[in-house]
């Protein structure tokens, strides 16, 4: 579901927006909002996924954007006008506007099939976005986590709970011990802005699970509890808090599973909107971990080296990870990573590196060597083979000794075997072009100007001409593609950059891109030159060719369509397959658009062509 908040004085056009955004989409819920303030008083209460902003005399979009940052809130904005103005559109692009929907002259559901369109496409963005942000914060915090060898666990746990508050943006919380034995929860700590919140000075670290009330209730049944109005809720395991305890709002709280025992729980509470599952896993992830570091490091002497940072995060993720000692023995290593170097990870460590037979053991110690003689703290980094088809990043970083920690290097293997393919197929294609572009290429270019003069080429050797001409265009166009890193483009300038190639400006071109731009090979304009060269070589007599881009479930289409006499139905299974009769066109639009990541298909239409070409959410914008 989306939430999104219609900014509007025009009361028609917001009572038309209620009534067609959720009946075109029922995954919308439209609110209203007649001026600014109370935009920004909704935005502060309610969870809003994409702001639709009619820009009036009464509301100025820039007015808006100044107060909503001021009041510390956001959402991704679509604006509205129905006279827009080129002020008004550079106003919108320097403010970073998401994207831009006219108004004037419209059809209610067309209008807002659009704005529910758009609305859906960049609110799941900024999700996507703030999802992988917390994701990461968690990964650092874990590392972070992970890497206190000298701080004692309370300061690790007040830390932990600290990042858990900030990641669930919430305004306090807690951790505690549960212990079994003699049914107590023991207080291990409580974040910052709780402590400061609560007027009481001498609260209790020690509590009997059978007489706490909510918060005990995580252990108790051996789930998570959420309560989104803690004022309202009738759960009756609720008991009320003490004079001058802090206010609860809203309320967060998991069991602490670890090796599927519960040894605790936590809680984050007073979020200004609702917790969700996602801030349930947030919370649960960092817990699970931190109490596992908290185990691995009580039973680190005894087990030697077992690194609990490296257990908890590597163990079982798809990153190899290998801890060697100064004296290259492995202290430990996980199932990848035993794979790789050709280690059962059943045998007794330590174990002397230099015993294991795998050939890259031999390239693993050189760049560990070259880390020791390395004097600063950085990560040195190389590519070594796998099983012989596949290739890692090994990844090494010297850790320092500490109270619990043994000296040594911190070993990972990512595998990059697909990146490193298509880095090997990008290059070959690279070399094979200059080979075309060299003396091949200039020999057929040589060849071609002797034999156009020739006033008496008889009807048989026509062909072999037409032939070559066409085989010294395709190689001409296809000489450049795949040199230059992708850049950003607007359609409709690499379709006017096409035509102008082409030289086919007498036909009548239309192009429907709404501002949209993609991110393309700088070359990728011959695949429009040799669609527009088709139609105008066999199409026939083409009255009008347009070129249209729609978005659909996130993805964009570009549609290429001609009313011209359409492609031989002997041709369809072939049409990108096959060079027929020296022709090249279709062969290289296929392998220009798939180079780009894109996909291309024939769309039988009954009369003309059409072609649509598929383009994923990464590789284009709006506006």
């Amino acid at each position: 579901m989306y939430c999104v908040l219609l900014v509007s004085s025009d009361r028609e056009l917001c009572f038309l927006g209620i009534r067609f955004a959720p009946m075109l989409d029922p995954n919308i819920t439209l609110r209203t909002a007649e001026d600014i303030p109370q935009a920004i008083n909704i935005m502060k209460s309610l969870p809003v996924d994409a702001i639709v902003f009619d820009q009036d005399e009464v509301n100025d979009i820039s007015k808006f954007i100044v107060a909503a940052d001021r009041n510390r809130v956001s959402g991704p904005v679509i604006l509205v006008s129905k006279e827009p103005s080129m002020d008004l559109l550079m106003r919108a692009i320097e403010l970073r506007i998401d994207a831009f929907v006219p108004r004037s002259n419209r059809d209610p559901s067309d209008f807002f099939g659009e704005i529910d369109t758009r609305a859906s496409i960049i609110a799941e963005r900024r999700r996507n976005e703030n999802y992988r942000r917390i994701n990461e914060s968690r990964m650092e915090a874990l590392v972070k986590m992970a890497s206190m060898d000298n701080e004692d666990f309370q300061s690790i746990v007040k830390y932990a709970l600290e990042k858990s508050v900030e990641l669930t943006n919430s305004k306090i919380g807690y951790v505690a011990l549960y212990e079994k034995d003699r049914g107590i929860l023991n207080m291990l700590a409580w974040s910052v802005q709780a402590m400061k919140g609560c007027e009481i000075s001498n609260y209790p670290v020690e509590f009997e699970l059978n007489s706490t009330g909510i918060w005990g209730e995580p252990i108790r049944l051996g789930k998570s509890i959420t309560i989104n109005d803690y004022e309202n809720d009738r759960k009756s395991m609720k008991k009320g808090t003490p004079a001058g305890h802090i206010k609860l709002e809203k309320l967060l709280m998991v069991p602490i599973i670890v090796n599927g025992e519960i040894i605790g729980t936590a809680g984050v509470g007073n979020k200004e909107s609702e917790y969700t599952t996602f801030d349930e896993t947030q919370l649960n992830l960092m817990m699970t971990q931190l109490f596992s570091i908290y185990k691995s490091r009580s039973n680190f002497r005894r087990e030697v080296t077992r690194s609990s940072a490296a257990r908890t995060l590597m163990e079982s993720g798809p990153v190899g990870f290998l801890y060697i000692d100064s004296e290259m023995n492995i202290i430990f290593t996980n199932r990848v990573a035993a794979d790789v170097i050709g280690f059962d990870p059943m045998s007794r460590l330590p174990l002397p590196l230099d015993s294991l037979g795998a050939r890259n053991v031999t390239d693993i110690k050189a760049l560990v060597n070259s880390v020791r003689m390395d004097n600063s703290d950085r990560t040195l980094r190389a590519h070594i083979s796998g099983d012989g088809n596949t290739t890692y990043e090994c990844a090494a970083t010297r850790i320092s000794g500490g109270v619990d920690v043994i000296p040594g290097f911190m070993i990972t293997l990512t595998d990059i075997t697909d990146v490193v393919l298509m880095d090997s197929l990008r290059s070959r294609a690279v070399e094979h072009i200059r080979v075309l572009e060299g003396p091949v290429l200039n020999t057929l270019i040589a060849s071609r100007r002797a034999l156009v003069p020739l006033g008496d080429i008889t009807d048989d050797a026509y062909p072999a001409l037409v032939a070559l001409d066409n085989t010294v265009t395709f190689m001409d166009d296809y000489r450049n593609v795949g040199i230059s890193e992708p850049q950003w483009f607007p359609v409709k300038d690499l379709v006017d950059k096409a035509i102008r190639a082409a030289g086919v400006g007498n036909l009548p071109v239309e192009v429907k891109s709404d501002g949209i731009s993609i991110l393309v090979d700088p070359e990728f304009p011959v695949v429009f030159k040799n669609l527009l060269t088709n139609s105008a070589s066999h199409g026939g007599r083409v009255s009008k060719i347009t070129i249209s881009c729609r978005i659909s479930q996130g993805n964009l289409t570009i549609t290429y369509c001609d009313d011209g006499a359409g492609i031989p139905d002997y041709l369809e299974d072939s049409l990108f397959d096959q060079v027929p009769q020296g022709r090249f066109g279709m062969f290289l639009i296929k392998n220009v658009v798939d180079s780009n990541g894109f996909a291309i298909r024939h769309v039988p239409t009954g009369s003309g062509t059409c072609f649509e070409i598929g383009v994923p959410p990464t590789h284009y914008s709006l506006g």
